[in-house]
């Protein structure tokens, strides 16, 4: 997956990871930095080589082909771990600053270039964080991951912080599809059909959604934090998956929005999905492919709508393509970069309107020591030329919620922005009231 991540050079790529971690409490700065430096950089195997070696790395090219860059001799944990620094116009957050704040400068944070002798990721602390409508006056602060994708994925990130936050592991649940020789044998053998026609499923030619360039202007949109359990309590009633419940939400949201801004409404979205793989190896690393599902959006109704996204995400299970889009990107990392980044592009994303990820939520209280976690907000930029939006689905602490990043030319009118979120919430109690009220079959 790094091959197809890191076609460009890091001060012109911009497909990155935000996770803003909300801590009910301060924390210093230097003692911050000194954690770091001793719970991450001095981490050792069994082999007794630095577990988290990749952050002290960088990707370059050499001869056309993309390789890893050792930058240990330079390494200073103090270009990577520092107080928020950003004045651009577009960056700068108040004193004090709220989730508003942080969510106005998120969309610009993520397409900042990165320097080119030093490893792309950095965590900002914000100091001077407050609550809305919290009037115990108590210290908290807001700490601001910010990463290259090509360094790590969700999983990885998770686990980064585990280690970090010495809270102990956080039981993720990890896929796990059985399959005989055989039925792998059979899979191969469908591959081409389900290659053929995940490739005209992608065509969904929604141009309304989509742009023609590489230039991305984003914002940021989020709900606000909603319990797991709802989700559950949804997805059970419905027969539906986890997932299904909050990207249907956001179809249902996206619809109503572009009704009011009067855009054409289309039939159904090619949106191209993070798909994890099996047996995660850990450390900083990648191990997931992208896959593309048609998510239906003109529908009977907003349960028939649900249920529609999650058999069609469901399909996947049994599909092909997960298995031909992992032997495409094995393929990939053989080519020189701009072809990858040409292929990738062109064949891979060849029409789709949307990225999408969806990350579980443990039920345990995450800690960083002794302070709380009380939210996290986790956003991600998008790949290719024509996809603008983005969506991440994570959280902590048995909360969860749904962030939209979107590049404001498909969205100009800023009072439509700010709905979207409140739009996919009324989406979600929808779904909440229509358990209550129908007598469906539990998964």
């Amino acid at each position: 997956m790094n091959a197809v991540l890191a076609t460009d050079s890091p001060s012109k790529s911009s497909f990155n990871i935000i996770t803003i971690i909300i801590l009910e409490g301060k924390v210093l700065s230097e003692d911050f930095r000194a954690k770091v430096n001793s719970r991450i950089f001095q981490l050792r195997d069994s082999q007794n080589k630095l577990v988290y070696q990749r952050l002290q790395e960088t990707f370059t090219g050499f001869l056309g082909y993309t390789f890893w860059r050792d930058l240990s001799s330079t390494f200073e944990i103090g270009n990577h771990v520092r107080d928020y620094d950003h004045v651009e116009e577009d960056l700068t957050l108040p004193n004090p600053c709220y989730e508003e704040d942080l969510l106005r400068i998120n969309g610009p944070l993520l397409t900042v270039p990165w320097k080119e002798d030093q490893s792309p990721w950095e965590i900002l602390i914000v100091q001077n964080y407050r609550e809305r409508n919290d009037e115990s006056g108590k210290d908290q602060t807001a700490l601001i991951v910010r990463t290259h994708h090509c360094l790590m994925d969700g999983y990885s990130i998770v686990e980064c912080w585990e280690i970090l936050s010495g809270c102990g592991r956080i039981t993720m649940p990890q896929m796990k599809i059985e399959r005989s020789p055989w039925d792998k044998l059979m899979l191969l053998c469908k591959g081409p059909f389900d290659a053929a026609d995940a490739l005209l499923n992608s065509l969904d030619g929604q141009r309304c959604l989509q742009l023609h360039d590489r230039q991305r202007y984003f914002v940021t949109v989020s709900t606000p934090d909603f319990s797991i359990s709802s989700v559950k309590k949804i997805k059970n009633k419905f027969g539906v998956s986890y997932s299904a419940v909050v990207f249907a939400a956001f179809t249902g949201g996206l619809l109503r929005v572009m009704k009011e801004a009067g855009k054409p409404i289309p039939d159904q979205l090619a949106t191209y999905m993070a798909w994890p793989k099996p047996n995660h190896p850990g450390r900083a690393s990648n191990h997931a492919i992208c896959v593309v599902c048609n998510w239906r959006v003109k529908s009977g109704s907003a349960v028939q709508r649900l249920v529609e996204i999650s058999r069609e995400m469901e399909a996947l299970r049994y599909s092909s393509l997960p298995l031909v889009l992992d032997m495409f990107l094995l393929g990939y990392s053989f080519l020189p970069r701009r072809l990858v980044g040409f292929l990738f592009t062109k064949l891979t994303l060849t029409g789709g309107s949307i990225l999408a990820s969806s990350f579980p939520v443990s039920d345990k209280i995450f800690h960083f020591d002794e302070v709380k976690v009380r939210s996290t907000i986790t956003s991600i930029s998008t790949l290719g030329d024509k996809i603008g939006i983005s969506l991440a689905v994570a959280g902590s602490s048995g909360k969860t919620r749904l962030v939209v990043t979107i590049d404001k030319r498909l969205l100009p009118r800023e009072d439509l922005q700010r709905k979207l979120g409140g739009y996919i919430m009324d989406e979600i109690d929808n779904y909440l009231r229509e358990a209550e009220n129908r007598n469906y079959g539990t998964n």
